[in-house]
């Protein structure tokens, strides 16, 4: 069974996810995983893109279409898990760098 992987803007924190998780679920899809900005699921022949889109924005959350747009994404997901171990003070031996590299898996 293949797997497909959608990215998702404007996904924000917890409630987020299980809204996300929700709605994908209704739609019918065999969900594997899904997370800040990502949903993995398996492959679908019955629900199309356009469905999937279509029922996120009725949330707010919107299909990321490009890579641009995704590294973009990450960035953000990244600095609000900063600032939410900031607010932990949760950030001994932290490298910015290092930590934005390991997020969205590219190199700085």
């Amino acid at each position: 069974m293949k797997t497909t992987t959608i990215h998702i803007r404007n996904m924000c924190c917890q409630r987020c996810v299980e809204a996300v998780t929700d709605e994908l679920r209704t739609l019918g899809l065999n969900l594997k995983s899904v997370k800040l900005g990502e949903a993995v699921f398996i492959e679908s022949k019955k629900i199309t893109a356009d469905a999937i889109a279509a029922r996120l924005k009725q949330r707010g959350f919107e299909l990321i279409k490009s890579a641009e747009e995704e590294i973009s994404e990450k960035i953000k997901i990244a600095i609000h898990e900063i600032f939410t171990r900031l607010a932990k003070n949760d950030l001994t031996d932290f490298k910015l760098a290092a930590y934005l590299e390991e997020k969205i898996n590219a190199h700085l």
